[in-house]
């Protein structure tokens, strides 16, 4: 935290050094001093507030910077890496010290925001992302943009508007070249079809259609596999409960017809054996049976489980499909930021991309 501090009056001493410029220093200078308080304090909310007064009252790149650092705690990754690159860019040379922690900070706010960069032609295209227009001076500088879908749009004077749309990731980095056609080849083209430019249009993300009755499908087999499942365990526990009332016949029947040594006796030893042994034979025939439902039973109820956990439904697989497709157009490896500011004319533009 002490760090911080003394970086932040490193800048301050930097400033000092800069010609004075038309904006209201007073009020920048008190600010800033209020953002470097409430920032020792841990008390971000209003460290941002105050390093948000001083960077409207004056576009510094110290004032970049204090406002950069608090928005790398707060979350607010686009914005961090708005400012923090911004303040690089109007750093002295000198202050080597105060580059390396800027530079930090902004490696730490590129890790969340994309970065793209464009090339146009005509180089006097106008771009909008997501209906924000987009000053010239940031088509090679790039543009720093929220992770996610963008909606791109370019137009010129005499040329057909394109408009594209591409998904950004956290982390990534994107040349976008685009080539406008003359307004001649497109005079087919009704003019009510051509987006406009300042108005985000709507649109469906990246993602390959599945067929929807996979879904009906996956329901059926987990339907039939559960129904299945019950048959065999419910059929296993009655065969069994049968297997063991024919042994407890069998072994009531012993013990009335059978001496100690295990011969029948009575009036018709032979019946009675017969008897016994078919006793026998229920029980070891319905336990047999019972065993072999039970098993089907289990391993239809484990394929059901198995199907409901591992056999993805629509939804997954067009969630699916889509990351392969951004993977397969190298979407991995992309970055968009887009930036909507003019440093140098001190205007800045900030949108939520």
């Amino acid at each position: 935290m002490h760090a911080f501090v003394l970086f932040g009056v490193s800048l301050w001493l930097l400033a000092l050094a800069q010609p004075a410029l038309a904006v209201d220093q007073q009020a920048s200078q008190e600010a800033y001093e209020r953002g470097v308080q409430a920032f020792e304090k841990a008390d971000y909310p209003e460290a941002y507030d105050a390093y948000k007064a001083a960077w409207t009252a004056e576009h510094s790149y110290r004032n970049a910077a204090g406002l950069g650092q608090v928005e790398l705690h707060l979350g607010r990754y686009r914005d961090a890496a708005e400012h923090l690159d911004y303040s690089l860019r109007h750093l002295p040379e000198t202050a080597s010290r105060s580059r390396r922690r800027l530079e930090q900070g902004l490696n730490s706010a590129l890790k969340h925001v994309a970065l793209l960069r464009f090339d146009l032609v005509p180089e006097t295209a106008r771009l909008s992302i997501n209906g924000m227009a987009v000053h010239y001076s940031l088509y090679a500088t790039g543009v720093f943009v929220k992770p996610g879908l963008q909606t791109l749009s370019v137009s010129a004077d005499g040329y057909q508007v394109d408009s594209q749309r591409i998904r950004t990731l956290g982390g990534s980095e994107r040349r976008v070249e685009v080539r406008l056609k003359p307004q001649a080849s497109a005079a087919a083209v009704p003019a009510a079809s051509l987006p406009n430019p300042a108005e985000p249009t709507e649109s469906k993300p990246l993602t390959v259609k599945v067929d929807p009755s996979a879904d009906t499908l996956r329901t059926a087999a987990l339907v039939t596999g559960a129904g299945f499942a019950l048959v065999g365990i419910g059929a296993g526990v009655a065969l069994k409960l049968r297997s063991a009332a024919a042994r407890d016949d069998k072994n009531d029947k012993r013990g009335t017809i059978t001496n100690d040594g295990g011969t029948c006796v009575g009036d018709n030893p032979h019946e009675l054996c017969t008897q016994l042994a078919a006793h026998a034979s229920d029980e070891d025939d319905y336990g047999s049976w019972g065993s072999i439902a039970l098993i089907s039973g289990g391993l239809f109820a484990g394929a059901t489980v198995a199907g409901i956990f591992f056999w993805p439904t629509s939804d997954a697989k067009a969630a699916e499909a889509d990351a392969a497709e951004a993977k397969a157009v190298g979407m991995d490896s992309v970055r968009v930021l887009p930036v909507v500011s003019h440093h140098k004319t001190g205007l800045w533009l900030n949108g939520k991309f």
